[in-house]
């Protein structure tokens, strides 16, 4: 390929390949491709001499046999002795002997390449998806918190996918050693000011998180806006909620006032 077109074209289009999560569009090549000048101009005949060893699943091109993506990774990125590099988890685990090694000149470069393509748009599906593992790969630990800390964000990737945000947020804190409840402190400290379904997303997250002492503020928030609105399918909630961290901190005859006023709601 290289003999075939161009070594520039050929080497950042195999290497944006290697480092999206889950493959990249043709017109997202396009874009990402554009610092080559003229010299871009053969990317879509290049892709389709690739088409044998990649596959498109929802209008991404991504690779289909491992071993071109292996020698991908050892001939562009410099990935000569690390295969499992792709899930940011096992890369990173304090736990993990040897420790990986940091990334190379040529994947910081292409992930800082895909970092700034997707900030231009962060909240659309595709950068919600991407962002936090780019990220994650270059143990860029302090613009993840401040990524996952913007509300907006934090909301619109839970809605993506709980799971991808708690991972996320597992390796901030582990690895990164910041604490989530930080990134918060000003929504928890006037969550009137924000979105509320956000608020209540957020709530959960940390509760379930272990930060239940941190949002009993919030759920007393919650629990007087849905008082006055009459939402009791939401206020049965929040008192429960309420009424398991006063339990898990001892207070045990402020638990059960409260799951008696649940019971009463759920009754009703």
């Amino acid at each position: 390929l290289e003999q075939e077109f161009n070594k520039p074209l050929v080497d950042w289009t195999l290497r944006l390949l290697a480092c999206s999560r889950r493959g990249l569009s043709g017109p997202e090549l396009v874009e990402l491709t554009q610092n080559l000048g003229e010299g871009a101009d053969d990317l879509y005949p290049v892709l389709r001499q690739l088409r044998p060893y990649l596959h498109v699943r929802d209008g991404l091109f991504d690779f289909y046999h491992m071993s071109i993506r292996r020698a991908v990774e050892v001939r562009y990125l410099r990935w000569y002795t690390e295969e499992d590099q792709r899930d940011p988890w096992v890369r990173w685990n304090p736990e993990r002997q040897p420790p990986a090694i940091e990334p190379s000149e040529p994947e910081r470069e292409t992930r800082e390449r895909l970092i700034d393509f997707f900030e231009t748009n962060r909240f659309d599906a595709g950068s919600v998806d991407e962002l936090p593992w780019q990220l994650s790969q270059l143990q860029s630990w302090q613009r993840l918190f401040d990524l996952l800390g913007n509300l907006m964000f934090f909301d619109a990737a839970w809605q993506a996918g709980k799971f991808e945000v708690r991972t996320a947020w597992s390796l901030v804190k582990t690895v990164g050693q910041l604490d989530p409840i930080k990134a918060y402190r000003e929504a928890l400290a006037n969550p009137g000011k924000y979105d509320r379904d956000a608020m209540w997303r957020l709530a959960g997250y940390l509760q379930d998180s272990g930060y239940g002492t941190a949002v009993v503020p919030l759920w007393s928030f919650f629990i007087d806006q849905f008082r006055s609105t009459g939402d009791d399918f939401r206020l049965g909630d929040c008192i429960g909620n309420q009424a398991g961290v006063l339990r898990d901190t001892g207070d045990l005859d402020g638990a059960m006032r409260l799951m008696k006023e649940q019971e009463a709601i759920c009754r009703r």
